[in-house]
């Protein structure tokens, strides 16, 4: 029981930005929870196809390992997003960090820094391709081409 409250709890903690902020936008609790239930579906149809991002990662992250000259590029890339929500930003860096090739190494507001093995495995964040599935999901606005650059050293950063 003890564990369950706990539980409840956290999550309770976690979906602040679900429930609560549409409520004191003065949203009705109807419109509310219509809002979070539609983003669960949203995000339940994000997970297939994140899912298929990271086994085609994997496949390239494999042929770059066995290759025999293991042509390594690291470097690392930083781009801003629009998005608002906190949870919108989280998800996106998890996202990135679950695709093999690619780490998010820093989110601080609204800017991202992403290390990357080979600057090809992250082209769907050069294209907003990731950032506009997860603006989806939590009702954001369409993001547009974010100013990106590659650094390739810490001291570019």
């Amino acid at each position: 029981m003890l564990i369950g409250a706990v539980l409840v709890g956290v999550v309770t903690y976690l979906s602040n930005d679900l429930f609560y902020a549409a409520l004191q936008q003065g949203a009705s609790l109807y419109a509310a929870v219509s809002s979070v239930f539609r983003q669960l579906w949203r995000f339940l149809l994000y997970i297939p196809w994140l899912l298929s991002r990271i086994v085609m990662a994997n496949v390239q992250v494999a042929m770059i390992v066995l290759n025999p000259k293991m042509p390594i590029d690291p470097a690392l890339l930083v781009f801003k997003t629009t998005m608002t929500k906190g949870m919108a930003r989280v998800t996106l860096a998890n996202s990135i960090t679950l695709t093999p090739g690619t780490i998010t190494a820093d989110l601080d507001q609204d800017t991202y820094v992403i290390h990357t093995i080979q600057p090809p495995l992250a082209g769907e964040l050069v294209e907003p391709v990731m950032q506009n599935k997860v603006a989806h999901i939590y009702l954001e606005e369409k993001q547009e081409t974010p100013d990106a650059r590659w650094v390739y050293s810490v001291e570019g950063l």
